[in-house]
């Protein structure tokens, strides 16, 4: 089996079948059993792997995302000054959101998996204090985040290439919409009611600066919708990073391109500012959520949110 995938999926809920290279279909469900047993044997002889996904699906063919939203964020090692003073604010709206921290290496695990219960216990809830479930979640553990990576290095791209998988885990195994938070970012309010789960939409996330073709959407915060074509498009923003490990946001956009049928809207600037608006041209009113990604380093990100007074220490 020259060329043969090294992993396949089959969705129970939707009948799709995909590989790793993000080629697949849906397959007749009279027929299910009969396709499955087969290709358990083909599989087994070649040496692929293959999982059943148990996910559901709401009477319009959407995944079942419930009424609420799965917060979602990663930590590692070289980072763990920025996360603390995101989980500072976070903690401090008191929201009732479930939380998941990935932790991406050993060190993030033993600290943040004993950290975490104790820092919100105190207030007042499961969650940030309002009744949801805070959980430190193992992601796939490595040496490249155990020391802050330079922007674009090997060990950025690495970490920066699990993100669709973390998202996607989130979409199809736990039936959640998602909505992904960077670490470098500071909630002055609580933004998930920004995505909503009206109106037709896939994907909701900040316009990139400039707005260019390349990078429309900056893939810090997004809101995930679960939707049959959220699910398609996070599962080929997955493939693209598996097959070549890069930066996650260009990544994003192009696949968006090559599934133009997706339904996207861009979150309002007022709430969601980029960096330089925020921070060098001083527009602030009305902000709910401020992320520092127009500087690359720790140091600078730090310095920057200090200067702002958004710093917790």
């Amino acid at each position: 089996m020259a060329g043969a995938p090294l992993k396949l999926e089959f969705h129970a809920a939707t009948g799709e079948l995909w590989d790793d290279a993000d080629r697949g279909g849906t397959l007749p469900r009279a027929r299910w059993g009969e396709i499955l047993r087969g290709l358990k044997k083909l599989c087994a002889a070649a040496g692929v792997t293959w999982r059943v996904v148990a996910g559901k699906i709401t009477d319009q063919g959407g995944h079942q995302g419930g009424g609420d939203w799965l917060v979602l964020c990663t930590v590692t090692a070289g980072y763990h000054d920025i996360f603390d003073n995101w989980l500072h604010y976070y903690r401090k709206l008191k929201l009732d959101h479930d939380l998941h921290i990935i932790a991406e290496d050993a060190l993030s695990y033993a600290k943040y998996s004993k950290l975490v219960p104790e820092y919100f216990r105190g207030s007042g809830g499961g969650g940030g204090g309002g009744g949801g479930t805070v959980t430190v979640v193992k992601g796939v553990f490595s040496a490249a985040g155990l020391r802050a990576a330079q922007f674009k290095s090997r060990s950025f791209k690495q970490l920066m290439s699990r993100r669709p998988a973390y998202v996607l885990s989130a979409l199809v195994d736990e039936g959640r919409n998602v909505f992904y938070t960077d670490s470098d970012t500071v909630w002055l309010a609580d933004p998930v009611p920004f995505c909503g789960l009206t109106g037709k939409y896939d994907i909701r996330a900040p316009l990139e600066r400039p707005v260019h073709a390349a990078e429309r959407l900056n893939a810090g915060t997004v809101c995930f919708k679960n939707t049959n074509a959220t699910v398609r498009v996070v599962r080929a923003w997955r493939a693209e990073l598996e097959r070549k490990p890069g930066l996650n946001q260009p990544a994003l956009n192009r696949v968006l391109r090559r599934y133009p049928q997706t339904r996207i809207e861009a979150l309002p600037r007022d709430a969601f500012p980029t960096g330089d608006r925020y921070f060098l041209k001083g527009q602030r009113d009305g902000a709910v959520l401020v992320h520092a990604n127009w500087v690359f380093t720790t140091a600078q990100k730090v310095a920057l949110l200090k200067r702002a007074g958004l710093w917790a220490w």
